[in-house]
């Protein structure tokens, strides 16, 4: 900080000129410093314009007769006594000393006015010590000036200190007197803009323009506040705006084109709009310059882009884009002694200033010189980390689409592709570190630039490569909307296609590829991908043709230099395995063979040798050389990609050549074990259930041998696996009739049987509901329940089946029975997990009640998780509206239910994995729920279905959550994920309602009430349909429904039903349900006034 020192102007006491306090701070588009609010930068107070020409033009004589004439301006004395001091570095002639020294005389008598133009010329000129020097001065002087106060709050805005800027929006205030005070005005919502508050940097915005509809920056503002919610309407409309006044104004100009490139990726439009937007651009700084030779360096134009780096270095030597420029030039032609020359030199010099295109460079440096592959993946990380922390705490808009800079990530992204191209994700496999780098920089730029082609067909390409198929689908189409003459597309849709077994699409999609450019014929994947279709339909003979052709493309053999002819190694393996599968299956064995052993001699000690040791394996299994195989098998080790792939195959082996199910059993295990996730343990499972074709084998034995015990014993082991509990029995009563010693062995299987006959009724339960088979289901639970009244999942189970059976009035003898069998279960966090469930979903609503219940189980190791779950909910939905439905009434809105949502997960420790996805979902779901833009975006990539589908209708982009709804209602329903089918069912009716489409509407709602026939929101919808087509009888009949399975809790629904029985002359029934509302809610007067008071009076008629 600058100290008052006493002196006249406000300067350091050694008398410099404080070149330390020019920052780099750009504070924005339109606060531009001046105080007219004209937007201009009036750097010379007088107007004419010319002294800072004359400074320029080092005509120092010129200027100081400039500067005398203002010496007699009371205002702008020490201003040009300031600049005299500090803009003219030259050292003046005699003649010129006696005009310094009389120019500043002249202004060492300074007023608060002339203070405040010292203080504002100091801020224009970014020298923000003594700016703020000068202005504390004046406010000395005038405590109260509005002025100063102002330009005091742009100073501290604009400073280099973080923690000073929030003291900024106090000075504004001061300052600001009235809406004419366009100066502070703005400056409030600069600071509303710098710390994200869109929405008060709007309200000012709208105030500014009331008054002043024709204030250009203001509106500027407004389109920059705009543009940060990605509200692209409102944006293009205000650009347009500004575009009426000036047709010039370079910043509308701007604005239009990135909304053509990011939203809408319109190329014919972004070249017409740059066209007019460079006419305005001079291009002789050496930054055009330098952005020429990027545009080249772009187009593969390395030396022509060379020469124009050159250039503007000798226009500007230390020009860091052109020093980057030049190193990148050398790179990509392969001078690469020069090129490492030129970097280290460069990295010496900047640094301090962390410049993220060097580790790429680095990167780039590494690859070409065959460093180790994870110098490079750390180089691109870091580069990728240190690009990203300059984007935080950015709005988005034109700087950080700027700051984001799409080629430099996809380049990233594309150097983390180009050596995996035939990269293929196994089920179960772990996505290696490249990829979910580049999935994590994709999501960023498609979230920024949603309409790019290239940015989408890169996102399909990663969701490929991590089997999201869907996904990459979904991206693809918008490819080909957005160009359909793009042959990358169409090759990256025959991969797809082949990859779900459709051959003829796969070769469709290559014709249609032909179709828009000749040359893909030429391209190594093309062929690649044509003779793997041929292969997989059966075409073997013009397979094995397309195969040979491949083979002997250039690269095929060797790496080749030049971007059209890089093959990556992975696809050079991938032709010599399908080559060799081909042969094979043609019966050409000897020849595969030695295809398959040239492959083995040139990819020997590379990342894809697993690969062609599997391919061996299937030639050592043609040729009946099992034990090759295996041994084969086994060198393949848990850290190699293929490790699944491998222990599968052994296990075909065990168990089809060797007969052998234990080891069969260990090779899944060893697999589930050293790669523990979802799929493994599906594929051991699917391994046990292979097991039960083993049992017709053992019978066999068994007949050839009925005293063979240890068969006897094998054969129970394995029908207990099988659930066949009686037909072990069987087999094991009977081997004991003639091995009475094996006692012991009936005993222990006897009370693993008992184990299983516990748990058999409620698998069979489940089994039966979603079967249908609902009656069955709930005979089978009671009896559970009667005979164990204390098992509390059981019991959680039944409540649920009972709800969704509509059988609600049985509910309470569960609780009764329970506290009767054991009086100190109602202490029992499962019990008050269970009465909490009863209150909220089967009793009457019961919020408090309900809470109060899941509070005493959410501390519980086993019901704390669905106890937070569900007092989540509760507290975001009480009143169990559809979430983002608009069809029918809602509950009133509050935002202590999120806070108290939010406490609730604050507490809330994950114990498991399982858990800590289970609070994450909670966190996005409140944020959802906040109905805040900046929150809903924040969750939309990482969130279910479900909450995906609602935070795009929060974000208006119905058409979006409806595809995503549609995908949820055809799932099949399951215990875990039949509450979001619901829910998804029920908001995607209300969206047809909403477009009156009703037809569709039928088949959703019939889907919720027959798995849940207490869903009162079904009925509900039902009754609303009936009710606009005047059908009143029967929407009573559905309305009735609803209020029954709502327990009369909702008053809206007791409304529609009483204004359907009165139209359809039921006044009786009518009155009944207005007394019924009343007495539930005595402040709902609208039913009062609406319908009882008709109801009666057509009585009394």
């Amino acid at each position: 900080m600058v100290t008052d020192d006493g002196g006249d102007d406000g300067d350091d006491d050694d008398g410099d000129d404080d070149d330390d306090d020019n920052g780099d701070d750009d504070d924005g588009d339109d606060d531009d410093g001046d105080d007219d609010g004209d937007g201009d930068d009036d750097d010379d107070d007088d107007g004419d314009g010319d002294d800072d020409d004359d400074v320029d033009a080092g005509n120092t004589q010129e200027a100081l007769r400039e500067f005398l004439q203002l010496r007699d301006h009371p205002h702008l004395s020490l201003c040009s006594a300031r600049w005299v001091s500090d803009a003219l570095c030259l050292p003046p002639s005699a003649g010129d000393l006696e005009a310094v020294t009389e120019l500043k005389r002249s202004g060492s008598a300074a007023g608060d006015r002339a203070l405040y133009y010292a203080a504002l010329f100091y801020w224009i000129l970014d020298m923000k010590l003594k700016a703020r020097a000068c202005v504390k001065k004046m406010l000395k002087l005038s405590e109260t000036s509005p002025e100063g106060l102002i330009l005091k709050g742009w100073i501290v805005l604009t400073s280099d200190t973080e923690e000073d800027r929030p003291q900024a929006l106090r000075y504004f205030n001061s300052g600001v007197q009235d809406t004419g005070d366009l100066f502070g005005l703005m400056g409030k919502m600069e600071f509303f803009m710098a710390t994200q508050s869109e929405q008060c940097a709007l309200d000012i915005a709208d105030q500014i323009i009331a008054s002043h509809p024709d204030f250009i920056p203001a509106l500027l503002m407004k389109m920059k506040v705009f543009v940060s919610l990605r509200d692209w309407e409102q944006t293009e409309a205000l650009a347009q705006r500004v575009l009426e006044r000036d047709g010039r104004d370079l910043k509308a100009l701007q604005m239009l084109t990135v909304i053509a490139a990011a939203k809408d990726g319109n190329m014919e439009l972004i070249l017409q709009m740059l066209t007019v937007f460079v006419r305005r651009v001079s291009s002789r700084t050496p930054e055009v310059i330098c952005e020429l030779g990027y545009l080249l360096s772009q187009q593969n134009k390395y030396k022509e882009a060379h020469k124009c780096y050159s250039a503007a270095l000798k226009t500007d030597p230390k020009c860091t884009s052109a020093l980057i420029g030049t190193v990148r030039c050398l790179l990509m032609c392969d001078h690469l002694e020069e090129a490492a020359h030129q970097l280290a030199f460069f990295c010496e010099v900047q640094e301090s200033f962390g410049n993220t295109e060097v580790p790429l460079l680095k990167a780039l440096l590494g690859r070409k010189q065959s460093a180790g592959e994870e110098t490079v993946m750390q180089l691109l990380e870091d580069a990728t980390e240190l690009h990203f922390s300059a984007l935080r705490g950015l709005n988005y808009g034109v700087e950080y689409l700027q700051m984001l800079d799409l080629n430099f990530l996809l380049q990233i992204v594309c150097m983390h592709l180009e050596s995996k191209q035939d990269f293929v994700l196994v089920p179960g496999q772990t996505p290696p570190f490249w990829l979910k780098h580049s999935n994590v920089i994709m999501e960023t730029v498609v979230r920024a630039v949603p309409g790019m082609t290239v940015s989408c067909y890169y996102m399909a390409y990663v969701k490929f490569l991590l089997g999201e198929h869907r996904t990459a689908q979904h991206f693809l189409k918008l490819c080909a909307e957005k160009d359909a003459c793009v042959p990358e597309v169409h090759l990256l849709q025959a991969r797809l296609h082949l990859s779900a077994g459709e051959h003829s699409s796969c070769l469709s999609c290559l014709e249609a590829a032909v179709s828009v450019s000749f040359q893909v014929r030429d391209r190594f994947q093309f062929n690649l991908l044509k003779s793997r279709a041929l292969l997989r339909s059966g075409d073997l003979k013009n397979a094995i043709q397309c195969l040979k052709i491949t083979v002997n493309m250039p690269g095929a053999l060797r790496p080749s230099e030049g971007p059209q002819l890089f093959i990556s190694d992975s696809e050079r393996v991938s032709v010599y395995l399908e080559l060799t599968e081909a042969l094979r299956l043609n019966g050409e064995q000897h020849e595969a063979a030695r295809v398959l052993q040239d492959a083995i001699l040139r990819f020997k000690g590379t990342p894809d040798e697993t690969r062609l040791m599997l391919a061996n394996v299937d030639l050592a299994l043609a040729r009946d050389d099992v034990d090759a195989a295996v041994v084969m098998l086994q060198n393949i080790l848990p850290t190699e990609s293929t490790y699944v792939q491998a222990r599968e195959k052994m296990a075909r082996i065990y168990l089809e050549r060797k007969h052998n199910e234990k080891l069969y059993i260990t090779c899944y295990k060893e697999i589930s074990e050293q790669l523990p996730g979802p799929h493994t343990r599906i594929l051991l499972a699917d391994a046990f259930m292979e097991i039960h074709r083993a049992v017709g084998y053992y019978e066999t034995a068994l007949e050839t041998d009925t005293l063979d015990c240890l068969v006897s014993a094998e054969l129970a082991e394995l029908l207990l696996k099988l659930r066949r509990f009686e037909k072990a029995q069987q087999v094991l009563e009977k081997a004991l009739e003639h091995e009475p010693n094996a006692q012991q062995l009936f005993v222990e299987t006897h009370l693993n049987m008992s184990v299983c006959f516990l748990f058999y009724p409620q698998l069979l339960a489940d089994t039966l509901f979603w079967k249908n088979q609902k009656e069955e289901a709930v005979k089978i639970y009671s009896s559970i329940m009667e005979r164990n009244p204390d098992s509390f999942h059981a019991m959680a189970k039944f409540l649920h089946i009972l709800r969704r059976t509509g059988k609600l009035d049985d509910v309470r003898s569960v609780f009764i029975a329970c506290e009767q069998f054991s009086p100190l279960s109602v202490r029992e966090p499962g019990y008050n997990y269970c009465k909490g469930l009863y209150f909220w979903s089967v009793h009457s609503w019961q919020v408090t009640e309900a809470l109060l219940h899941l509070n005493k189980a959410r501390g519980d190791v086993v019901w704390g998780e669905p106890a937070v779950d569900l007092m989540v909910r509760i507290c975001l939905n009480p009143d169990r509206d559809v979430f983002g439905g608009e069809v029918l009434d809602k509950g009133p809105n509050s935002d202590s239910r999120i806070s108290t949502a939010r406490n609730i997960l604050s507490t809330f420790l994950p114990r498991s994995k399982s858990e800590q996805d289970k609070l994450k979902l909670l966190w996005n779901l409140c944020r959802i729920y906040s109905k805040e833009p900046r929150e809903v975006e924040r969750v939309m990539l990482e969130a279910s279905l479900l909450v995906t589908a609602q935070g795009f209708v929060q974000l208006k982009q119905i058409p979006r959550a409806r595809n995503f709804l549609k995908r949820l209602s055809g799932m099949e329903r399951s215990d875990t994920n039949t509450e979001d089918l619901e829910n998804a069912c029920l908001l995607l009716a209300d969206m047809y309602i909403k477009t009156g489409k009703y037809t569709q509407v039928d088949k959703l709602l019939d889907s919720c009430i027959r798995h849940n026939e207490s869903c009162s929101k079904a009925y509900e919808y039902r009754g609303l349909l009936m009710e606009r087509e005047q059908r009143h009888s029967d929407a009573a009949l559905q309305y009735e429904q609803a209020w029954k399975h709502s327990r009369r809790a909702h008053p809206a629904v007791g409304f529609r039903l009483a204004f359907n029985y009165l139209k359809c002359k039921n006044y009786t029934l009518a009155v009944d349900v207005c007394h019924q509302v009343l007495q539930q809610r005595p402040d709902y007067t609208q039913i009062q006034d609406e319908l009882l008071t008709r109801a009666q009076l057509s009585l009394r008629l």
